[in-house]
């Protein structure tokens, strides 16, 4: 369900990976005009969960970060809010 026929290591190089560094440059973007360490503003906000997550899904399945560490860095951050952490660490098992 939700899988097409193909070449996994095809469309990883010719969709994914093109796709992953134009978003993640334009979201490094943001950080860095930002001068916070959130994306928007200067406190933590829903885009920020949303992509810190979307972030630690990617370094968990060994997505490559190395181009990207400000992204990683903002990740482990928003990880590390105390209230963020003990509910990851609580959480309930999903398949998402």
């Amino acid at each position: 369900m939700g899988f097409g026929p193909g070449d996994v290591e095809t469309l990883k190089k010719d969709i994914f990976l093109p796709a992953f560094e134009k978003f993640y440059g334009f979201l490094v973007n943001f950080l860095k005009a930002s001068g916070s360490g959130f994306l928007v503003g200067d406190s933590l906000t829903w885009i920020d969960l949303a992509i810190a997550q979307h972030s630690a899904d990617l370094i968990a399945k060994g997505g490559d970060f190395s181009k990207f560490p400000e992204l990683k860095a903002h990740a482990e951050k928003i990880q590390a809010i105390p209230q963020i952490k003990k509910w990851i660490e609580t959480r309930p098992v999903t398949p998402f």
